[in-house]
């Protein structure tokens, strides 16, 4: 499968991978036999979040005895220091690993939000705190405001982002994409 850089990260992540919100409705067994057909069709990028049920439990399961070579993403939405951190320890316990690969701030959508992510105390603090501990490799964000993207771009702060792009959607093309 080709593979891409990720972001600042310099992992070379394959131009297909796998999002966790698909498994959501099905049972723990057909999740891990999902999750690990995409691994084996060289899916070495699996990215998830809290708020997908319990997406991350079943990857948990599936990439047992497979995680090197994989890149696990997460996200969380809370908006708080104490929060993400104690989110932070969930997705770990959860994923069944010890460290995340890539935490991310979720749908940071309005310019407000980001100054909050920003702010000492804030997410993105407890997110730092985690990969100075060395429970987070890399930092990134999410979002559906490419407005706001490209200033969380502009902060230096952020390893990767992920932003709304598809045929319905191609603003990112203007500003975002080029960056």
């Amino acid at each position: 499968m080709l593979k891409r850089r990720l972001g600042r990260t310099g992992f070379q992540a394959s131009i297909l991978g796998f999002g966790g919100i698909a498994i959501q409705p099905r049972s723990k067994p057909e999740a891990i036999q999902v999750v690990r057909r995409a691994i084996d069709l060289g899916a070495n990028l699996i990215d998830t979040a809290q708020s997908y049920g319990d997406s991350e439990d079943k990857i948990g399961a599936a990439i047992q005895g497979r995680r090197d070579g994989l890149f696990i993403a997460t996200k969380s939405a809370f908006r708080t220091k104490k929060e993400v951190a104690a989110a932070i320890e969930d997705s770990l316990r959860r994923l069944d690993t010890d460290r995340l690969d890539l935490m991310q701030l979720h749908s940071v959508d309005s310019r407000e939000d980001l100054e909050g992510c920003l702010a000492p105390g804030g997410p993105l603090e407890a997110v730092k705190e985690a990969r100075t501990a060395g429970r987070v490799n890399f930092i990134g964000i999410s979002g559906h405001e490419n407005e706001v993207l490209v200033r969380a771009v502009k902060t230096g702060h952020f390893d990767t982002v992920m932003a709304s792009y598809n045929l319905g959607n191609t603003d990112a093309e203007r500003e975002l994409l080029p960056m």
